[in-house]
């Protein structure tokens, strides 16, 4: 492109083309706008950027899991404990399970 092509200049061309028109004005006004597509059509065109796509938000944590995170922090692990009846132990296995 030799020489830029100013869009102000090109409008007021075609705006005196239109509204007082002699043959100077519109042969100027033609010879803008062919400068102009012909500007427009030597443009480079590049590829549009991919958009970022959205993170996902974290959903509220309810009463119950609020709770939970106070007692247990999420880094530490409690050992699980296996569920036992106490009323079929013997009085030896109940005094080992105290002295433990």
């Amino acid at each position: 492109m030799s020489q830029d092509i100013n869009l102000k200049d090109c409008r007021k061309a075609v705006n005196q083309a239109k509204y007082m028109p002699t043959a100077e004005r519109k042969a100027n006004a033609i010879k803008l706008l062919k400068q102009l597509t012909e500007a427009i059509t030597n443009l480079k065109e590049v590829k549009p950027k991919a958009k970022a796509k959205p993170k996902a938000k974290a959903k509220p944590l309810s009463k119950r899991e609020k709770a939970e995170a106070k007692v247990a922090p999420k880094g530490k692990s409690t050992p699980k404990v296996k569920a036992v009846d106490l009323a079929k132990l013997t009085k030896a296995e109940l005094l080992a399970m105290l002295s433990a």
